[in-house]
């Protein structure tokens, strides 16, 4: 019994010491009680956390725009803008994609599709029109209706830039869909993604600004 007391009295003695011989993995110097950094979500240093995003750098200013930081959001819509050709049975159509505040529509970027497609195309059948390649740029101007994309950058004072139609080989633009027009998954809010690359000048009047190593992934829907 004594015996049995001693080993006890041991074992009580020994706990502490093995335990404060225990090494602490813990980071100490993590800073605390820091102020909100209101650039969060913007900067050319800013990691892309959202399914659906811009990045560029736009007149020597890189933008990182995503969907539902900085109160951004995701707007898509199909415009009619008349016939092509002539044809009556023909509608020039705009599939239009964007990345948007949810107030004000300032530092925004909206990529446009235009297309000639059948009146009594259904959703599918338009949507099919939109195909994975290089893409020449177009304009929705009457009297000079042009298929392609249009890109349209709203700066901060709420001017518009926007691409001019042409091939762009000879300025070395590009604008590219590297994926074609894929299913999105189920309740991201949209039917579709898109996912490509663009380089260009976009216009303001006579004043243009340049978007060089664009990259995106934004949300299609509403064909």
């Amino acid at each position: 019994m004594k015996l049995t007391k001693f080993i006890l009295f041991i074992v009580v003695l020994s706990a502490p010491v093995f335990m404060s011989c225990e090494k602490d993995d813990l980071r100490q110097d993590v800073p605390r009680d820091e102020p909100f950094d209101d650039s969060w979500g913007r900067g050319d240093s800013i990691p892309l956390v959202s399914r659906h995003y811009f990045r560029a750098k736009i007149d020597s200013k890189v933008v990182v725009l995503q969907d539902s930081i900085q109160n951004y959001i995701s707007v898509f819509n199909s415009t009619r803008y008349g016939i092509c050709d002539g044809d009556s049975n023909i509608d020039f159509m705009g599939f239009a994609t964007a990345l948007r505040p949810e107030v004000q529509n300032r530092n925004s970027i909206e990529i446009q599709f235009l297309k000639c497609v059948p009146d009594n195309a259904t959703p599918q059948e338009r949507a099919a029109s939109i195909y994975k390649g290089a893409y020449p740029f177009g304009s929705t101007e009457i009297g000079a209706r042009v298929t392609g994309v249009l890109i349209t950058w709203t700066d901060d004072n709420g001017n518009q830039w926007r691409s001019r139609p042409s091939t762009g080989a000879q300025n070395n633009y590009r604008f590219q869909l590297t994926e074609p027009l894929t299913q999105e998954s189920p309740g991201v809010g949209s039917d579709y993604y898109i996912e490509g690359v663009m380089d260009l000048d976009l216009f303001f009047g006579s004043q243009s600004i340049r978007v060089e190593r664009g990259e995106f992934r934004l949300k299609m829907s509403d064909f």
